[in-house]
């Protein structure tokens, strides 16, 4: 069994049980075994052939489980204000919302009368959220990207930006669908809201770890004179930052 065929049996499992604590660990030590730049190759060969999004979906929380260590050590090691540091930073918020859009669409669905417009209020705050989180996306698509592409690297930029299109029509649908539903009362939509939402919190997971272990990494090696770092974070300056978020922080 080579690893693509491995990792589809893991996920398979994980679809059908994703309490199974062996398939748990299996995942996770495949994860250990397996090197962040092609995980990120054999993850997208399995998703053009059809993975299921719940194996891939509890794929993406074993991810962040194996990473932590390594991901802590790596944003540590930067200096303070650093470009790379600032969007990890914001990685942090967007994960957190993505932890709360998690728990709004889970299978069990709203709820009825008081429960039912309390979470879709939720939902179109947290969607809003994430729509805001554009500045974040233009600094790399604009400053970021075009650095590394010049010092050669093409492919991880390339799928990086490919998924960002895929991505910012799920948040936008997220909070659309929400509001539509807020708005007409109607029930009609939730199976395909709560599909998009569960959908977006596995791939924008999923993003998040590929950009922390192989994007940023390989940046910073090859990136290497300070002077161009600070023409890029002035550059960044002017795009801006989430809430919260400085490089004077």
């Amino acid at each position: 069994m080579d690893k693509a065929q491995k990792l589809a049996s893991i996920l398979d499992r994980l679809q059908r049980n994703s309490s199974c604590e062996d398939t748990k660990l299996e995942a996770r030590e495949f994860l250990r075994e397996t090197p962040p730049e092609e995980l990120m190759h054999l993850e997208e060969r399995l998703a053009r052939d059809g993975a299921p999004s719940e194996g891939m979906r509890h794929l993406c929380s074993a991810h962040l489980q194996v990473s932590n260590g390594e991901r802590k050590a790596f944003r540590d090691s930067l200096p303070a204000g650093h470009m790379i540091a600032i969007l990890m930073d914001e990685h942090e918020l967007i994960l957190a919302n993505l932890d709360r859009l998690e728990g709004l669409v889970a299978p069990d669905g709203p709820g009825e009368c008081e429960a039912r417009l309390g979470t879709l209020e939720s939902l179109i705050q947290v969607g809003q959220a994430l729509v805001d989180a554009e500045p974040h996306h233009a600094r790399e698509e604009d400053v970021l990207f075009p650095a590394v592409e010049e010092r050669g690297m093409g492919g991880p930029p390339a799928v990086m930006r490919a998924e960002h299109v895929d991505l910012r029509l799920m948040k936008k649908g997220v909070k659309n669908m929400a509001q539509e539903m807020l708005d007409s009362g109607s029930d009609e939509p939730w199976a395909e809201l709560a599909k998009t939402g569960r959908t977006l919190v596995a791939q924008l997971r999923d993003h998040i770890f590929k950009e922390d272990n192989i994007l940023y990494p390989m940046s910073v090696q090859i990136l290497t004179d300070p002077l161009q770092w600070e023409e890029m974070s002035t550059r960044a300056d002017e795009i801006g930052y989430l809430p919260g978020i400085s490089r004077e922080q």
